[in-house]
């Protein structure tokens, strides 16, 4: 076997299966070496894709707010299954907070001369932060007031 150790590379932070099979093949293993790590990592419970799915999202809600958009875009490029991350996302209650919260937050930053700018400049941020329209337009409507 290769000598290459994932223990720092695991140490880090917990990974995705598909982050630990695309880093081995970036280190040159071969599929039937791949094969037995995971296997092995698996049985260890060192890899487990819904334990990791959790702790992505509630570092997302708590140090990156993010919509759940874009939370399941990450998750997607991770290769968490489409199923998994469904189960994972906050409900809308708690994506509905972490949009206000992000809001209140930014429009002390934008200058616009009127509510039509604040709104535009405010929309604009939160969606690429990952929120649906829905979201925006009530975080929207609740901050600043027509």
């Amino acid at each position: 076997m290769k000598k290459y150790s994932l223990k720092r590379f695991l140490e880090l932070r917990p990974r995705s299966e598909k982050e630990i099979r695309d880093k081995l093949i970036q280190k040159n293993f071969k599929d039937l070496e791949i094969e037995e790590i995971i296997a092995n990592l698996r049985q260890n419970k060192i890899v487990d894709d819904q334990k990791f799915a959790v702790w992505w999202v509630e570092e997302r809600t708590t140090f990156k707010p993010r919509g759940n958009y874009l939370i399941a875009q990450e998750l997607k490029q991770k290769g968490i299954s489409q199923d998994q991350i469904k189960k994972v996302l906050p409900n809308s209650d708690l994506e509905l907070e972490m949009a206000k919260n992000l809001a209140e937050n930014k429009i002390k930053q934008i200058n616009a001369r009127d509510k039509y700018q604040k709104k535009q400049k405010l929309a604009g941020y939160l969606s690429r932060k990952g929120f649906s329209w829905d979201i925006v337009s009530e975080v929207l409507n609740d901050i600043i007031k027509t």
